[in-house]
């Protein structure tokens, strides 16, 4: 790596996508890939009920649920 000129550009660069994870071996990557699979399948039932109108939705440990809408309270209505 030192040994190469510091304007040296090479003609081709390398175009695959980065990976979903950084693993030392395959069934490490697989293992999160299957664990963050499963947190969003729970995270986006949990997100579909609460788009329903069910107040009282579980979502997954160590995630925030999305914003509800805007509604303007009743009084707000009247007063303005």
């Amino acid at each position: 790596m030192l040994r190469e000129h510091p304007h040296y550009r090479p003609n081709s660069l390398k175009r695959s996508p980065a990976p979903s994870f950084h693993a030392v071996r395959r069934a490490a990557g697989k293992a999160l890939r299957d664990a963050y699979n499963w947190f969003e399948a729970l995270y986006r039932e949990a997100a579909d009920q609460l788009r329903e109108g069910e107040r009282n939705v579980e979502f997954p440990e160590g995630s925030f649920p999305p914003r509800l809408p805007f509604v303007r309270p009743a009084l707000a209505l009247k007063l303005g």
